[in-house]
């Protein structure tokens, strides 16, 4: 995976080539080799382990030619390349070659056209206009910060802090929106002056100034009339078809006991591919917790070579300060640091690592969509009826905790109890939690959400949460921190699930089909069928993050109290003390545990980020 940074003069200023190498340094773990291309006032490079992803090559750049750096890659490269050459532009399946390529032919319409997950930036010097983009599902990070003259991007925030120019500053609105949301989603972070490219975004640069575009569009309309038994083989046929397509070189693939990675193992398989794959297991945890069993029954059916990393709980603790440091935006994510400990057995054996994550965000598996479900079905009956229905609800939420997004179906409006369930503090919670002068704007947790119900307005209900879910938690939650822990990891990491012609397609078809009356993958696991036996697809989902809530309830209390409240506690400085003490001692259920674990990512954050890394 490589690291992509560059500057743009908006002014006549010369340009600080300091800033570059100091952006390259701060990215120099991604790769010891390091390439730029220049023209005018832009400067882009990369540090890249091996091919490097820039075009034209350093020091032959041309006036004709448009300038790519990539991070990425472009799945259907070789059949671009065959219609640009049927056209008579020469291309290239060298990916930033091809990008060029069609850039010169297309410009950012070409983005649309392409398969696979990338953040580039190009720039055109026949028409001096420069794109920043993107993938449309945003698995590949890109954080940019613009000041008067000059605006800069980099595949990670230290890049762009490298140079020293950026105060290190919270903005107030975007820490209530973590606590509420659990992430920050795109195109703030919690740092005041940076922004993240939304997911199918691109950022113009032209003699008009700069216009941020949103190049992937949804379909408009009513979900397509598709029978489910039809949607069900249209979606075998696309899964292994992505497969297929990502199935180049030495791969990796994580393997849990479950349905999702298995799948991908035994496609990859029948199309003659070889894999090794990896498992964590975790000796101090019940047997329901540990996935090595199932995981090397499905490596043995299959014929790979597999490999098992044991993770002692007593570890967790630091992992928790490597995930934090190496991710570099606090997320509710108790997954990340025993997935960090399992991606650092495949590093340096093999390049790219494919990961069932992202099937279950897509496909809408969580407790708040099966609320949300009884919520629209209690919005249809009489106010009275459902005003008694919703009481009680509410009660229930508020007393027992399998019941917390209970409360969703008091909502009585549709857009509100939408933007509620991703609530994991509600407004009063977030009102006594956070010290005077920390409180933010309530409503800029909403507008964050609400601009992206704002594209589909004519969607249904769910349908319009799904995307919410997708183009927010999926791409910031998930992909995100995974993504980055690969990189500090010298891995690809691949999400065949995420892949957007998956995407796309399934938001085409209506939302029953994938939620399944609030459990989730309904069409997803009907698919799998298929091709696995029904006691791998009715098996317990697992979840790496039980270790992590066992240790928080166990040997980590301590620890964690210390961390939140200690003599160099930093949370203490924007969040109310007691209020966080009452947190730690009345953990109850998976959601109170995922508040335990942002507040101690966000304070591990804050030591990195404000305090130089103390412990």
């Amino acid at each position: 995976m490589a690291g992509i940074c560059g500057t743009i003069q908006l002014e006549s200023d010369a340009v600080a080539e300091d800033r570059v190498d100091a952006m390259l340094d701060r990215l120099s773990h991604r790769g010891s080799r390091s390439g730029r291309v220049r023209w005018g006032e832009i400067r882009f490079a990369a540090a890249h382990p091996s091919a490097p992803p820039i075009w034209p090559a350093p020091g032959c750049e041309s006036p004709s030619v448009p300038c790519v750096v990539l991070d990425g890659r472009i799945d259907n490269a070789a059949d671009l390349a065959a219609d640009l050459a049927r056209d008579g532009v020469q291309g290239s399946t060298n990916h930033a070659q091809l990008l060029s390529a069609g850039f010169r032919r297309e410009g950012a319409g070409f983005l649309s056209r392409l398969q696979g997950s990338f953040a580039a930036a190009v720039h055109d010097p026949k028409t001096k206009t420069t794109w920043i983009a993107r993938d449309p599902v945003g698995t590949r990070p890109l954080y940019l910060h613009r000041s008067r003259g000059r605006l800069i991007f980099a595949s990670e925030i230290g890049a762009l802090l490298a140079g020293g120019a950026l105060r290190r500053e919270i903005d107030p609105d975007q820490l209530r929106v973590l606590l509420a949301l659990g992430f920050n989603p795109a195109p703030r972070t919690l740092l005041r002056g940076i922004h993240k490219m939304p997911p199918g975004h691109l950022v113009r640069i032209d003699a008009s100034g700069v216009k941020n575009v949103r190049y992937d569009e949804p379909e408009a309309g009513d979900p397509e009339d598709l029978s489910f038994e039809d949607a069900v083989e249209e979606y075998r046929g696309l899964v292994k078809r992505v497969v297929r397509r990502c199935s180049a070189g030495p791969t990796g693939i994580l393997l849990s006991g479950g349905p999702d990675s298995a799948a991908l193992l035994l496609l990859h398989r029948k199309g003659g591919g070889e894999a090794t794959t990896y498992t964590a297991g975790f000796p101090d945890l019940r047997g329901g917790d540990d996935e090595r069993v199932s995981a090397w029954q499905a490596a043995n059916a299959l014929g790979t070579l597999h490999r098992e990393r044991t993770i002692p709980v007593e570890e967790i603790g630091s992992l928790f300060l490597a995930a934090a440091r190496i991710v570099e935006e606090p997320v509710a994510a108790a997954w990340m640091p025993p997935f960090l400990r399992l991606l650092e057995v495949p590093s340096g054996q093999v390049d790219t690592i494919w990961t069932g994550q992202g099937a279950g965000a897509l496909h809408g598996e969580g407790e708040a969509w099966r609320w949300l479900q009884v919520g629209e079905w209690v919005a249809g009956l009489p106010e009275r009826v459902g005003g008694l229905l919703g009481g009680v609800a509410a009660r229930l939420g508020g007393m027992r905790h399998g019941y917390e997004k209970s409360r969703l179906i008091a909502v009585r409006d549709e857009q509100e109890r939408i933007l509620s369930s991703f609530f994991l503090f509600d407004d009063l919670e977030l009102d006594r939690l956070l010290r005077p002068g920390n409180l933010g704007d309530r409503q800029t947790v909403r507008r964050g959400l609400e601009r992206w119900r704002e594209a589909v307005p004519d969607w249904e209900p769910l349908a319009q949460g799904l995307y919410i879910h997708r183009k927010t938690f999926l791409a910031d939650a998930v992909l995100l921190p995974a993504m980055r822990l690969a990189a500090g990891c010298g891995l690809d990491l691949r999400f065949p699930y995420a892949d957007p012609e998956i995407v796309r397609r399934l938001e085409r078809l209506p939302a029953a089909y994938r939620l399944d009356g609030g459990h989730g993958k309904r069409l997803h696991r009907e698919a799998l069928s298929a091709w696995l036996p029904a006691d791998v697809l009715s098996r317990p989902k697992r979840d790496l993050g039980a270790a992590v809530h066992a240790w928080i309830r166990g040997p980590g209390r301590a620890r964690v109290q210390d961390w939140l409240l200690g003599p160099l506690a930093w949370t203490p400085s924007v969040l109310d003390p007691v209020r966080v003490r009452l947190l730690i001692e009345s953990t109850r259920g998976r959601a109170s545990l995922e508040r335990i674990v942002l507040l101690v990512n966000l304070e591990l954050w804050a030591r990195e980020t404000f305090l130089g890394g103390a412990r």
